[in-house]
């Protein structure tokens, strides 16, 4: 009850009223800690209006596994199974720069036992998301609509991933 999640739909309603817009949905573009935000929105917030998703270079994810507490897992939450195949099936693409990685220097990571279980870079941490994610949605049986998009030649630099993200979305 205390987190944003429910405000993202509250202020494109205020935002679709005042603009008179006819829409029913809206797409996300979040980078680095905004990413941390929107993967959680889409696990923590299934029945969201918010159609494409997309959460770029997060320092660090929230894996869908019970064994694990939040924020480095779903345990002690109030994400049950129903929830977690309306999560699956929301579309959201973790967005990762390619050269998020070891050698980046731009942007702090948080280091832990726990949090290094990911990875130790933006990149492979993204990528442990993702797959860990698959496979969860595999043995439960649930369709994933998911995504994993690495961005060639980019490293952890909100501009270039926002660019990158335009294009993704609405570039035909």
């Amino acid at each position: 009850e205390e987190w944003i999640f429910s405000d993202f739909d509250r202020i494109f309603s205020i935002a679709k009223k005042a603009l008179k817009l006819k829409t029913k949905k809206y797409d996300m573009f979040g980078h680095s800690a905004g990413g941390q935000i929107l993967h959680r929105f889409a696990i923590f917030y299934p029945q969201s209006k918010a159609d494409r998703i997309l959460a770029s270079n997060s320092g660090s994810y929230t894996p869908t596994e019970y064994k694990t507490s939040y924020p480095f897992g779903i345990k002690n939450t109030k994400t049950n199974k129903k929830n977690l195949k309306k999560s699956f099936r929301k579309k959201l693409t973790i967005f990762l720069g390619e050269l998020d990685n070891a050698n980046e220097k731009g942007g702090k990571m948080l280091r832990s036992k726990t949090v290094d279980k990911q990875g130790t870079h933006r990149l492979a941490r993204g990528t442990y998301f993702y797959n860990h994610s698959l496979q969860t949605a595999k043995e439960l049986n649930f369709k994933y609509n998911w995504k994993l998009k690495v961005i060639e030649g980019v490293g952890h630099n909100q501009r270039k991933m926002a660019k990158a993200a335009a294009k993704y979305l609405y570039e035909k």
